[in-house]
């Protein structure tokens, strides 16, 4: 600028219209890096948030799934305690037979 002739105080006061733009700008991206930072934090969060809220949908699911398999095994086991009791009920026990060996000829055969 000193080969256009133009002097000092043109250059300072140059320089200092320059500088106030720019630490406008230097405010305005400090402002949005730090905007974009707890954006960030916020997404990072309600990912996190929706991570442990399908966690516990999937705990909860596993849970249901799991008492319906207990409910059932307890109703089938109660179904065999019932069949099992009418069947022993309609059978009766004969009492056991005491056969004694035979031990003579065949003449006497008949009176045994």
């Amino acid at each position: 600028m000193f080969k256009a002739g133009k002097s000092a105080e043109d250059v300072g006061s140059w320089s200092s219209s320059i500088e106030e733009p720019i630490a406008e700008a230097d405010e305005e991206v400090s402002r949005l890096e730090k905007w974009l930072v707890e954006t960030n934090g916020e997404i990072e969060h309600r990912k996190q948030k929706d991570k442990e809220e399908r966690e516990a949908r999937a705990r909860e699911e596993e849970l249901k799934f799991e008492r319906e398999q207990m409910e059932m095994k307890l109703e089938f086991e109660r179904q065999l305690e019932e069949t099992k009791a009418k069947h022993e009920q309609r059978t009766t026990k004969l009492p056991k037979l005491q056969i004694t060996k035979f031990n003579g000829t065949y003449e006497a055969w008949l009176p045994f």
